[in-house]
This record gives C-alpha cells, structure tokens and sequence, in this order.
C-alpha cells in the first residue's frame, strides 16, 4: 500500500504536476482574518476617533463594502492612509494567533516528499505575507510565492491568470487550484486551471459552509487514495 497524490475520483485523472494554493483560509485559519478585520480594526478605530464600538464597526462594513473584488480590499496600504491606523503594527499584536488550518501543515510536508511542484498564489498584502511566512514558516514548502499585488490585479480577475501564464509559464490544464473564495474559482476555471477544489471550513471557529458551487475539501486527506 502506497499513496498516490491527486487520483480524485469524482473528476478526470488527468496528471497533475502543480498545485496552486491559495494562502487565508486555505493554508491558514482564517479566522486570524476574520478577528482582525471585524473585530480588532474596528476596536481600533472607536478607540482612536472615540466612536462607539457599534458605531465604528457599522463605518468600516461600509468602508470595507466600497472595495469588495477590487485589489485595494486586499491592500494594507490602502487601508492604513484611509483609516489612519496602524494596521500592520496591530497585526504584529495578534501573531500568536496565526495558525495552519487543520492537516495543511501535513499536507504541505507529503507534497515536499512527492516532490510536487507547489506555488503560493495570494490575494493577501506582500507585508502580511512576510509576516505570515515568518510565523508560521510556510515559505518552506513552497517553490513560488505569487502575490497579486505585483500584478495589479486581484485573482478575481482574468488579468492575473494572463499575466500568471505570461510571466511563470505554468500548464494551467496540468494544475490544481485550491482556494476558499469561490469568485476566484470562477476565474481560474475560465482561465483553464484544469482541476479546483474549495475549503469547506476556511475559518474553523466558524460553522462548515454550505451550498458551495465547487468540490469542497473538510481535510486535505481527501486528495489522496489508496492502491
């Protein structure tokens, strides 16, 4: 008995020879994200303009509403001078509870020894992924670490599979795509990523999701079989 990456059998078997993962609530717990952005800017900014809590967090939601699908929903800097708070000093605050979701840790070590090609591909802010990377030492397991942000573009636009394809050459049909956000999904399919998966629990101090348009992953496990 011996295990084999990627023989999924509600799909084609076709070789997969990248794996393209998202980082936030893919790899790691999203609920480090969900607390900062929901819970501890907006504690910040009551704080700091002396608003009540309820108050501040009403603004941001609208705020934070304005940005949705565009890159500067994503962008740390756009956010600190809109906000005027120091959100990556806040961060630093909070690192102890950065986590690994569930078995990501182990699966990243198996795609180590298989010796799988495997590439970050992040919506995230390149300084939170510095400081991610640091935390939790992910860089380890990665061959590539792409940030949209250098593209100018988030995953939910084509721009980014193209200017992916044009500057790293992968063989998207010879990819699998795992990310929480079915949006982006949505785009990498039409790109041609050949196969995707989705996270069923990307924050895990939060209910499973339901009624997910793509195959959803409860542990990583569920990519290998046995023979």
């Amino acid at each position: 008995m011996h295990t084999k990456p990627f023989v999924i059998s509600d799909t084609t078997n076709a070789a997969i020879k990248l794996v393209l993962l998202d980082m936030d609530g893919t790899l790691l717990d999203l609920a480090f994200d969900n607390h900062f952005w929901l819970e501890a800017v907006p504690q910040l900014y009551a704080r700091q303009y002396q608003l009540d809590p309820a108050e501040a967090q009403q603004l941001l939601s609208q705020c934070y509403a304005t940005q949705a699908g565009m890159l500067s929903w994503y962008c740390l800097d756009y956010w600190q001078e809109r906000l005027g708070l120091d959100l990556m000093g806040l961060k630093r605050q909070l690192t102890g509870n950065i986590r690994y979701r569930a078995d990501a840790l182990e699966f990243l070590k198996q795609l180590r020894q298989l010796g799988m090609a495997t590439w970050l591909v992040t919506n995230a802010h390149p300084a939170s992924v510095a400081l991610k990377l640091q935390v939790t030492g992910l860089g380890y397991y990665l061959d590539e670490i792409i940030c949209s942000h250098a593209f100018g573009v988030p995953k939910e636009h084509p721009d980014f599979w193209t200017t992916l394809v044009h500057l790293y050459h992968p063989d998207l049909q010879q990819c699998l795509f795992i990310d929480d956000s079915e949006a982006v999904l949505d785009t990498a399919v039409h790109a041609g990523v050949g196969q995707v998966r989705t996270i069923l629990q990307p924050d895990e101090s939060r209910p499973p999701r339901s009624e997910l348009r793509y195959p959803a992953l409860e542990t990583f496990s569920q990519l290998f079989v046995r023979s």
